[in-house]
């Protein structure tokens, strides 16, 4: 499907305060320099999946088209966000900061979904300020990216003194990951028990050998193909361009 960004700012302007859903990767908006970037509030959207169309081409002008997508949208009460086959880090950026006040600090994301993405650094503070993530999965385009996060979850250091003022969103459970350096995955898990913020559920590819290991320090070791195929299902349910 396509459509002009004008055709795109009605669709979402008429139902603004009504849409719940809205699943973006099968919809390509035609954007032009005339087009009007004023931003659309969404204020009761919980859930949003973002990603380019299958027929989407680099001739499209892939950092313009993110960056200009993600100033339309302003979703304060955004839940869980599923971010599909983004290879520029500053454009998961882009999408990030259309969900963050101007306070910068979001307390309504619990679900992040990061598939076939490219993650920095400047992305995980972006993602550092979203202090109630609850469940996180990353299946990244490349296996560093993970260890990217994994790195920033262990040295982290919040300014404040709320929490704990030393960990990275302390009310995590769920931890779902394609790809990992075990022995930094190790040390999250064993970092946070002993700060009294441990992981409850660890989902983990079908390759990873032993699993003991994790099975003796978190109370769920489950698969990781399962829970990433029970996600997909989810979102496959509202279609490629829906808005509800």
């Amino acid at each position: 499907m396509e459509l002009l960004c004008c055709e795109f700012r009605e669709v979402l302007a008429v139902a603004a305060s009504s849409i719940t859903n809205l699943v973006l990767d099968g919809v390509l908006i035609k954007f032009t320099d005339n087009d009007n970037f004023l931003q659309i509030l969404l204020p009761n959207l919980l859930h949003l999946r973002f990603g380019y169309p299958d027929y989407f081409h680099e001739a499209e002008d892939e950092a313009d088209y993110v960056a200009r997508l993600a100033a339309i949208l302003v979703a304060p009460q955004v839940q869980s966000l599923h971010v599909n086959s983004v290879e520029r880090p500053q454009d998961v950026c882009h999408i990030l900061q259309s969900l963050l006040p101007r306070r910068g600090t979001n307390t309504t994301l619990q679900s992040l979904c990061l598939q076939h993405v490219t993650l920095d650094i400047p992305t995980c503070d972006l993602l550092s300020a979203c202090i109630n993530i609850k469940e996180i999965f990353i299946n990244p385009s490349k296996p560093g990216n993970v260890n990217c996060v994994l790195h920033f979850m262990l040295n982290f250091k919040r300014g404040s003194q709320s929490y704990n003022p030393s960990l990275l969103w302390p009310h995590l459970l769920t931890l779902a990951i394609g790809v990992f350096d075990e022995e930094l995955l190790r040390t999250i898990v064993q970092s946070r028990k002993a700060a009294g913020y441990p992981l409850t559920n660890l989902c983990l590819p079908y390759y990873c050998g032993n699993t003991h290991w994790y099975q003796e320090h978190v109370d769920e070791v489950g698969n990781w193909d399962l829970w990433h195929n029970v996600k997909l299902q989810w979102w496959k349910h509202f279609g490629s361009f829906t808005v509800f």
